[in-house]
């Protein structure tokens, strides 16, 4: 079973969903936690608007009521959007896009419970926390970051790479068969040659 793909689950809505928003202008992203996402504050990657998933992950092995084992993930998406520097209502604008792109990807992810329940992967969309970024945080950025719990069922049991084959040894050469003790051996004469 293949391991589900947050960033790739993003994309997906993204394209879906979100880029039929008039004014949707989001690059799509990922980073490596809160420094990560200190990169592309600080001008180091050149994004206005992202929405950039984490790709760092908490999670934890619990093992079922019929006994079998499930990974539960956290996943964690930023959306965020730059303003012009000391303009607050401008700030207070594009944080109401944030918000309005958190709810189209929550209302997504709702949807799309049962097509991923059906193939054992399970959004825990009944809760879902949500941070806002206070305007003193993120220099020129506003926005909001959102975590959700998934899980899906995981092998104990089966290696997940395949044994290796040892190799097979060279035959040895069949020796020839010699002469039987109940057989003399013929004598080589002139006439034989």
């Amino acid at each position: 079973m293949s391991t589900f793909d947050i960033k790739e689950y993003i994309a997906q809505i993204a394209q879906s969903v979100l880029s039929l928003q008039p004014d949707y202008d989001f690059q799509l992203t990922e980073v490596s936690g809160l420094a990560g996402l200190e990169g592309i504050i600080s001008g180091q990657v050149a994004y206005d608007n992202f929405i950039a998933t984490d790709s760092t992950g908490d999670g934890s092995l619990l093992q079922q009521s019929n006994g079998g084992y499930f990974l539960r993930r956290v996943a964690t998406v930023f959306i965020m959007r730059k303003y012009p520097y000391m303009d607050m209502a401008a700030m207070l604008d594009e944080m109401k896009r944030c918000r309005k792109y958190f709810r189209l990807i929550l209302r997504q992810m709702v949807k799309d419970y049962p097509v991923l329940a059906n193939n054992m992967v399970y959004l825990n969309t009944d809760r879902v926390t949500f941070r806002e970024f206070a305007p003193e945080t993120a220099a020129h950025f506003t926005g909001l970051y959102f975590m959700f719990e998934f899980e899906q069922p995981y092998d104990l049991l089966s290696d997940p790479e395949p044994a290796p084959v040892p190799p097979t040894p060279d035959p040895e050469p069949t020796p020839e068969p010699e002469p039987t003790p109940d057989e003399p051996e013929t004598p080589v004469t002139d006439a034989d040659e």
